[in-house]
């Protein structure tokens, strides 16, 4: 217990991996201190890294109005720690798969926009990111709050094994993954700077569990990087 409580990611993970990275993602439950964290949050400020906190309304878009003190404590407490933060609000709002999806779009611009403007009153350092889900495509765009709220365009960037849309018939996924990047820099990449919010491809398969495509995993992250 006592090993797995002093680890670190912004230590550890880049001897894991092979390749140091700028920004390491936090899941962030609504309503948390950001004391919670201060451990990890005072050995990125030594590592010089960013933080990309995954704020998540978990009960929905109206909790960000139930206590607006909140969130000018959060803000105020980003802006003024050792360490570099993003914030990321209410990711992949186009999936019905989170707590805080709002089939309703306007309802979640409204409250993105609600909690960007605190958060450039009170903590003007920490940029703001907005960042759908890759998937599905076609609805992404209703959920845009518009370029004064949106400092940065991210993306939750998925490659999940799919071998039976193999062209040959042999069973094997030959989608690239970067691909998706490509949709996500034509509609976006123009207007604001991007980053990639969060990813992964299969290591297993997503249907039985049971195939272990760790091979196929790292040959997709490599030729993504």
């Amino acid at each position: 217990k006592n090993n797995i409580e002093n680890k670190f990611y912004v230590y550890d993970f880049k001897n894991v991996a092979g390749k140091d990275h700028g920004i390491y993602l936090l899941y962030y439950p609504y309503g948390t201190k950001l004391s919670h964290y201060e451990s990890h949050l005072s050995r990125a400020a030594e590592e010089g890294k960013i933080i990309e906190i995954a704020l998540e309304p978990y009960n929905g878009m109206q909790m960000v109005y139930n206590d607006p003190d909140y969130l000018i404590r959060l803000a105020k407490d980003m802006e003024a720690h050792d360490c570099d933060f993003m914030l990321r609000f209410a990711n992949e709002m186009n999936s019905d798969t989170n707590g805080w999806y709002a089939a309703d779009a306007n309802a979640y611009i409204e409250a993105f926009r609600y909690v960007a403007k605190i958060f450039k009153k009170h903590a003007p350092s920490v940029p703001i990111v907005w960042s759908p889900l890759w998937y599905p495509p076609d609805n992404i765009d209703m959920y845009y709050p518009g370029d004064e709220y949106v400092d940065y365009v991210g993306i939750s960037s998925y490659q999940s094994w799919l071998s039976s849309v193999d062209p040959m018939g042999e069973d094997e996924d030959r989608r690239r993954w970067s691909q998706q990047l490509d949709f996500f820099y034509k509609k976006y990449g123009y207007k604001k700077p991007m980053i990639i919010a969060e990813g992964g491809a299969s290591y297993r398969n997503p249907w039985t569990w049971s195939e272990d495509l760790s091979d196929y995993a790292a040959y997709q992250i490599q030729d993504f990087y």
